[in-house]
């Protein structure tokens, strides 16, 4: 039998602790983060995580990058956001998102027309370095050895599949594959309400003192993320309900929130 609520996390003395995390520099870090401590961070100050996230062994995470919550990024991935730091660059992920092993994602790039110079050891002056966000919208799923180019929005529910070339925009549930990647599929939209009866099971558990979570912090600014509460499937998972009580639970609770 299946067994409930089950979340897999990383030996501990494979990760960073919570208080080296809150030590390392980030912009921001959330709560239950599991990052291998052989995955590498440039630009560390320009980087934010969210909670209940986690970043396998030898990955790369470099410049303006922005992680949400839920969102595994696998062995060997590599995230190029670039050193701009404007509204239009980077790379943003948003909740419940997975990035496979092997998978890149550039913001930025060369111009390798022939007009400029190549490579970070050059000066700016002569070469031209283009800067454009990458966008991962909720439920993207991004597979193994997939490369996504700078400027590309995937919408909700996108994947591209393994081996794949990305370089123009998804359409929201549908599945892209290939070099460059095309649509081949449309994708189910039963996550969504797989997401909120998941939700759901998170306002259950920590009103029981789970030590699963992510805090009252992430977990209210989910609820306000939500145009509608009202669509949720479960009507105890009300916000009011709810942030209740998460309030009961950081008082009689010795977990962190």
């Amino acid at each position: 039998m299946k067994e409930s609520n089950k979340i897999y996390k990383p030996p501990k003395n494979a990760c960073y602790s919570q208080f080296e995390l809150k030590n390392l520099g980030f912009k921001y870090i959330g709560n239950d983060v599991f990052i291998s401590k052989k995955a590498s961070f440039y630009g560390i100050e320009n980087i934010s995580i969210d909670s209940n996230v986690r970043i396998d062994d030898f990955c790369i995470l470099s410049g303006n990058i922005k992680i949400g919550s839920f969102i595994h990024i696998g062995a060997f991935c590599a995230l190029y956001g670039g050193n701009n730091v404007s509204k239009n660059t980077g790379i943003v992920i948003e909740d419940f998102c997975t990035i496979s092993p092997k998978a890149t994602i550039f913001a930025s790039s060369d111009d390798f027309s022939g007009e400029a110079l190549i490579s970070p050891m050059v000066s700016s002056d002569f070469s031209n370095v283009t800067n454009a966000k990458v966008l991962l919208k909720e439920h993207t799923q991004i597979c193994s050895n997939a490369v996504i180019l700078p400027g590309v929005i995937c919408e909700v529910g996108s994947v591209v599949g393994a081996m794949s070339l990305l370089k123009s925009n998804t359409e929201s549930f549908s599945i892209y594959a290939g070099i460059p990647a095309v649509k081949i599929k449309n994708r189910s939209k039963k996550l969504l309400v797989l997401k909120e009866q998941f939700l759901a099971s998170l306002n259950f558990s920590i009103s029981k003192n789970s030590s699963m979570g992510g805090g009252r912090r992430h977990l209210e600014n989910l609820l306000k993320s939500y145009n509608n509460p009202s669509n949720l499937l479960d009507s105890s998972f009300h916000p009011f309900n709810l942030i209740y009580n998460l309030n009961s639970f950081a008082l009689n609770s010795r977990v962190a929130v």
